[in-house]
């Protein structure tokens, strides 16, 4: 996929992994709506790639508001007229012994780190499906496959990210929509080498299905952007 000219709608987007992400579309080319729960950071995004030469809005959304997402939606189309590429990067961590683990920090796990990419991907499939085609990356988390101690809430909940990008691969590649997960270290990942990671499986026409890790056990430079989108 070229991204000159498409429309992303990025997740997650005000700080950290989203706000790379977005910023790296930007420079190739992509136009996009940012969306997260702070406004102020969302503006900021905005207005950066905006001064890339890319035209962004900043949607305000509660991902976990089907409501809210319906509307972002909406919004996108409205401006853009459609939706090629959606990249599911907002998250929320918590750490802590099963023992003292809280309902309310369970369903809050769920709700940000599952039910909102579920619900984004949801209404964007459907846009991308009369489309034809379509790219979506979920970020989940290295812990999946690396666990560390304390953090079972959370490493249930990422697991089901995985798991849903799996089966999603293979419900909507006969519509032409690719769908990859990308696991980043718990902390410490480099924005910027996940940002790569996702260009290339942004930018790929045959990649469906998998699951990258990016951290300290993985060589990074394998998984760079193609020299044409290193900018």
């Amino acid at each position: 996929m070229e991204f000159d000219g498409k429309v992303a709608m990025v997740i997650g987007a005000g700080r950290g992994i989203g706000r790379s992400i977005a910023l790296a579309l930007g420079r190739n080319g992509c136009q996009m709506s940012v969306a997260a729960r702070s406004a102020d950071q969302l503006v900021a995004v905005a207005d950066e790639v905006q001064k890339q030469g890319q035209q962004a809005i900043a949607v305000a959304t509660d991902i976990t508001d089907e409501s809210a997402v319906n509307v972002l939606v909406e919004r996108t189309r409205a401006v853009f007229g459609r939706i090629d590429i959606l990249v599911n990067a907002a998250s929320r961590l918590q750490r802590g012994p099963i023992a003292k683990a809280t309902d309310e920090e369970w369903r809050d796990l769920v709700a940000t780190n599952l039910s909102g990419p579920f619900l984004c991907t949801r209404a964007v499939a459907a846009v991308m499906q009369e489309q034809g085609s379509g790219r979506i990356v979920n970020v989940a988390d290295r812990c999946v496959s690396h666990p560390v101690g304390e953090m079972s809430p959370y490493v249930a909940v990422k697991s089901g990210v995985v798991g849903l990008t799996r089966a999603l691969a293979v419900e909507l590649a006969p519509s032409g929509i690719q769908v990859n997960a990308i696991c980043p270290m718990t902390e410490g990942a480099d924005p910027e080498d996940v940002a790569r990671t996702a260009l290339f499986l942004l930018g790929s026409d045959a990649i469906t299905g998998q699951v990258v890790e990016v951290g300290a056990y993985v060589a990074s430079a394998s998984l760079s952007a193609p020299p044409q989108l290193r900018k």
